[in-house]
């Protein structure tokens, strides 16, 4: 009878050592400490064991799972298995056989996508945990936990593909939107974005100690690290946080820089499930990494360093260099320009070289040129002026990636983040929802600051080395079919179908009160209100700001017809008003007459300075943009800031329905909302007003 136990106490031993230590523990980790060229403490970017786009990436992810690490159920790393949030039996770990049709197939917006993350309660409340601790040293957390993702794709035609990828790596993703989420009480009760993972090994001891997997098989392992979806390492998801009621702008304002030829990651919509709860409609991101890279350069071009530009204690201003390197969470060391590939390896010469010559006094067109991609900055600068994006790379300093090509050594600018923008204002530090903003400012809006990078002032800004060239790009934006509402409409109109019945999460989280989780291509605002104006409102009013600015050139009926001034704001050179309004008499010499108001907080800038017409008349156009939030009309006198003269109550336009109301002994000019024509004749010392129809 002993040697019988014996025998059997031997048999669980070597069956103990066979198997993953602790299966049911469902834990996940970072990258840290898989990567053999790259700093272990970076999750973002790990070396992934040569994983490529293309053919490259399909080669060991074949359908069926099997080759792919072997981390099937039960599979070659010893039987783990994923911590499902539902009590259903589990499906197969099914993989596309042919990735690069996944991608397309998964990012195509005629397509309906389901996401349904299989992570139970524990693992929820491990991020949790993972957020709590790091936060309370100020860092995020770089672990993972472990999930089966099931991706369901539903075609035009009804055809359905489903995909199983099992133990997944899912993390919180975000700055600002990083939150408490989970408590053992509610559940899950805020809306958090995610990160997820297909390479992740979940057996690094110092995240998970006595959890951590144990792989028998280092192929399976080695091919765990090299696993993709769809020729995708990562993905990110993210919820409907500035509750854009279209629910496609940032979609749509990455296609708008691909037309322009500017790399930009792909976004999809997507229904998502978490556990056993529906939390909405989301949206599925393309990372920037390595993969983006050799999707979309040729290969003279790769091997170049690629850095991610974000807030530290400053912005990336490209003024200094002090903020630099491979971020490390589990220290909680971040920095500005954040390398994102060749971390063993870099001497960041490429970024020190472009930082000291264009911050020189002596930094020349020529400079520029040498070092930067122009025709991709400036195409990015005009797509970026009509998106209108608070917090990017010019406004705030942030959101960006800088990729500097092996073959040339030029910068390319590869936006992300662009949540914010073409009418979602539902952070709004211009006041005006990025309608009024002249696109040669020396403003950093989003910063509320004067501009401080050279990579813009001394390029596109007023007195800017490319500013005619930066012209020509803002009108081929502005030409753009995409900009028509039609276009927009058609896109959402194929979104609301695919995604109407999928907006409402099945429970209540506190973070969304205020989100309505319905499409509505309608519902706009002010542009002085936090909140969110339609495309054809934003469009329209960003449009007659980028007119008064440069001008048109074009013949399109949707445009009026300006004249050409690159200097500031602009009216209409021809028309100066009919239904001539009498004013106060006599002449001003020297004027420099600005528009105040509501919409400037009645303050002179450069972007309320009319235009000079010659002979002493200046013009200036206003638009529904201009509209006070307080009042719901346009609110505005004007200012000569030479002679301090205002000029207000002296104006009479029956035409333009005009009143009036006192104000610390001067008249404040209303109109109703709309377009006008403002002109000052300094000559006579009047003040005409005329309604633009069908601006």
């Amino acid at each position: 009878m002993k040697k019988l136990l014996s025998l059997i106490l031997v048999l669980l031993m070597l069956f103990s050592m066979v198997a993953c230590v602790n299966p049911d523990s469902n834990t996940g980790s970072g990258d840290n400490g898989y990567n053999s060229n790259d700093n272990g403490n970076n999750s973002e970017n790990s070396n992934n064991g040569g994983s490529t786009s293309g053919d490259n990436t399909s080669g060991g992810n074949a359908s069926g799972g099997n080759n792919n690490g072997g981390s099937t159920s039960g599979g070659n790393n010893g039987g783990s298995t994923s911590g499902g949030g539902s009590n259903d039996e589990k499906p197969t770990p099914n993989y596309p056989a042919d990735e690069i049709a996944a991608f397309e197939e998964f990012f195509n917006p005629n397509n309906h996508i389901s996401i349904k993350l299989d992570i139970s309660d524990s693992e929820l409340k491990k991020i949790q945990q993972d957020y709590e601790k790091y936060r309370g040293f100020g860092s995020k957390s770089p672990i993972y936990r472990m999930a089966d993702m099931i991706v369901t794709i539903t075609k035009p035609s009804g055809e359905t593909e489903q995909w199983v990828i099992d133990q997944v790596g899912v993390r919180m993703k975000g700055n600002t939107s990083r939150t408490d989420f989970y408590n053992d009480h509610d559940g899950m009760y805020n809306l958090v974005h995610f990160k997820i993972s297909f390479q992740e090994t979940f057996d690094d001891e110092a995240y998970y100690g006595s959890d951590a997997l144990v792989w028998t098989d280092s192929a399976a392992r080695k091919e765990r690290k090299n696993r993709t979806f769809a020729t995708l390492e990562k993905i990110d998801i993210r919820w409907n946080r500035n509750d854009d009621p279209t629910y496609i702008r940032e979609n749509y304002a990455y296609e708008l820089y691909r037309e322009f030829g500017v790399l930009a990651p792909h976004t999809n919509l997507a229904s998502v499930d978490i556990g056993d709860d529906h939390a909405g409609v989301w949206v599925v991101y393309e990372p920037v990494d390595k993969v983006f890279l050799e999707k979309n350069l040729p290969a003279s071009a790769l091997g170049g360093d690629l850095y991610k530009l974000g807030w530290t204690n400053e912005g990336a201003t490209f003024t200094s260099f002090s903020s630099y390197g491979v971020e490390d969470e589990d220290a909680g060391r971040f920095y500005v320009y954040d390398l994102k590939t060749n971390k063993k390896t870099s001497t960041h010469q490429s970024l020190k070289n472009l930082i000291n010559t264009i911050k020189s006094s002596s930094a020349s067109k020529a400079s520029f040129e040498s070092l930067i991609d122009m025709e991709n900055f400036l195409n990015y600068c005009a797509v970026s002026y009509i998106i209108g994006n608070p917090d990017d790379l010019r406004n705030n300093y942030n959101n960006s990636y800088i990729y500097f090509r092996a073959d040339t050594g030029k910068m390319l600018v590869i936006p992300y983040d662009s949540d914010r923008g073409l009418g979602v204002n539902t952070w709004n530090p211009s006041g005006n929802g990025m309608t009024t903003d002249d696109p040669f400012s020396k403003q950093a809006i989003g910063n509320n600051s004067e501009q401080r990078s050279p990579l813009f002032l001394k390029t596109v800004c007023r007195g800017g080395y490319f500013v005619n060239e930066y012209i020509e790009a803002l009108k081929a934006v502005d030409a753009s079919e995409m900009l028509k509402n039609d276009s927009f409409k058609a896109a959402f109109d194929t979104a609301a179908a695919l995604y109407s019945g999928d907006t409402t999460p099945s429970r209540n989280y506190h973070n969304a009160g205020g989100c309505s989780f319905r499409f509505d291509i309608n519902r706009t605002c002010s542009p002085g209100d936090s909140s969110n104006m339609s495309f054809a409102d934003y469009i329209s009013a960003k449009r007659a700001t980028l007119y008064n600015a440069i001008g048109d050139q074009g013949n399109s009926e949707e445009k009026p017809n300006y004249g050409d001034n690159t200097g500031g704001n602009s009216g209409s050179g021809d028309n100066t008003g009919s239904g001539g309004n009498t004013g106060s008499g006599g002449s001003i010499a020297n004027c420099k007459p600005y528009i105040m108001g509501d919409m400037n907080g009645w303050q002179p800038n450069d972007y309320y300075l009319m235009k000079s017409e010659g002979d002493g008349i200046f013009t200036y156009t206003l638009t529904e943009a201009h509209v006070s939030s307080n009042y719901g009309k346009i609110k505005f006198k004007l200012f000569d800031d030479n002679s301090k003269m205002w000029f207000g109550g002296e104006i009479i336009d029956p035409d333009c329905t005009v009143s009036y109301d006192d104000n610390n002994g001067h008249r404040n000019i209303y109109l109703e909302p709309g377009t006008y024509l403002v002109t000052l004749d300094t000559n006579t010392t009047t003040l005409y007003i005329e309604k633009v129809e069908n601006p």
